[in-house]
């Protein structure tokens, strides 16, 4: 609906109320399902030359999986993308990013691989093992593998790319948020700097001119630890060499601080290119955007999405002034997917948003029969053409389909 911003100071916030008039419609354009492994929290990317990149993780894996659509989506292929003895070594979660010269980054980790039979598994006593990230300039035909870390806990990695080819990764472990960056397309990587002594790695944004975002959370170490009043970002001007940490608006609670808090994981970040940051996170049956003109000093806070039952594991991105937004909600059976755009406007912006999926093919991580919801988030971007990409984990044991669906969405106007 087309909104027409009504901003109050409250308490060194700005926040936002909104009315206005429906004028953008969001369609699903196409489905396609990929059926060859399972791929749980998936990311995509789109390369300069056109062609589009899926992965996503398998705990019983030796090796990342990565597929290529040369055909926007219609087709996808699945790559050699190395072995395990090259450093092509991950089973949990992954990032891909490209820059403007065609490089593509690959970041993946290893976790304990699960026993057949879970019925007495500890999962506090699983953990991380390593990060290791892959660079291919050849479209992902031929790749070069590197540990980045193999410490005890070592979880969530994410990578960005700078608008000068540099390119930056982040991760956490049981000692905090750790950073490291590579100024000649992955060949090298500096010493490992920690953002944080504690905390997750939940999410990492780049933007123009040196800009770097960290979304620090409470949870790290894959949840087995917990660090109350961790919440902030952490900002970099200078393309990582300084770090100054900033605090987020509004109010959140965590599973691990009571048992009926907001499931949290991935609270994205984003910058636009006018140096604007953007953060979502969700509290309660809220999906709302935090929007910053002063590197995070001052926020704007735009309420994007009702919904009757709890909200939980958003994902943003941004492209061309259009922010991509997708998130859950509800439970078991109750499960649903969104997903929409915001466009933003000078002091109006539109939110559009699909009807709300049911996906009868995510069913329960270990056989159950129950609806899931393949991962922490589940990606979505805008493309060069203007359409939206999304990518959803196609997980049904029963049935004996595993893999993940692209879906292409179009923008129209009333």
């Amino acid at each position: 609906m087309m909104k027409k911003l009504i901003a109050v100071l409250i308490l060194g916030y700005l926040s936002i109320s909104v009315r206005g008039q429906d004028s953008l419609n969001l369609k699903i354009a196409e489905q396609v399902e990929v059926i060859e492994h399972l791929v749980r929290e998936p990311m995509f990317v789109e390369h300069p030359s056109g062609s589009l990149f899926v992965s996503g993780y398998s705990n019983k894996t030796a090796t990342p999986h990565l597929w290529r659509s040369d055909d926007k989506g219609k087709t996808w292929n699945i790559l050699d993308v190395g072995t395990q003895s090259e450093g092509a070594d991950g089973n949990s979660d992954v990032d891909l990013a490209v820059d403007s010269q065609g490089t593509l980054y690959f970041i993946t980790m290893r976790y304990t691989t699960f026993p057949e039979n879970m019925d007495d598994f500890d999962f506090m006593k699983a953990k991380g093992k390593h990060i290791a990230v892959g660079v291919s300039k050849d479209e992902g035909s031929s790749w070069k593998w590197k540990y980045i870390s193999k410490e005890d806990y070592d979880d969530r990695p994410w990578i960005v790319v700078d608008s000068d080819h540099g390119a930056h990764i982040i991760w956490n472990n049981n000692k905090g948020v750790h950073y490291v960056k590579s100024k000649d397309q992955g060949e090298t990587w500096s010493e490992k700097m920690t953002i944080s002594p504690k905390g997750g790695s939940s999410h990492f944004a780049a933007g123009e001119n040196g800009l770097l975002a960290v979304r620090v959370s409470a949870l790290s170490a894959s949840a087995t630890i917990y660090s109350s009043g961790t919440d902030f970002v952490s900002i970099s001007k200078d393309n990582g060499d300084t770090w100054n940490s900033v605090k987020l608006p509004g109010k959140r609670s965590w599973k691990g601080e009571r048992s009926n808090g907001v499931d949290r994981w991935v609270d994205p970040l984003a910058w636009d290119d006018n140096d604007i940051l953007y953060h979502m996170w969700s509290e309660n049956q809220t999906l709302y955007l935090g929007v910053s003109e002063d590197y995070g000093q001052n926020w704007n806070i735009i309420e994007v999405l009702k919904n009757e039952d709890q909200l939980y594991f958003p994902f943003l991105s941004i492209k061309n002034g259009t922010l991509a937004f997708s998130c859950l909600s509800g439970y078991d059976n109750d499960i649903r997917h969104h997903a929409g755009v915001i466009n933003l406007v000078g002091n109006e912006y539109n939110v559009s948003a699909i009807e709300p999926l049911k996906l009868e093919n995510l069913k329960g991580r270990f056989g159950s029969d129950t609806l899931s919801h393949g991962g922490e988030y589940f990606p979505i971007q805008v493309l060069k053409d203007g359409d939206l990409g999304m990518v959803t984990t196609i997980q049904d044991y029963g049935k004996n389909q595993l893999g993940f669906t692209w879906w292409r969405l179009k923008i129209e106007l009333d």
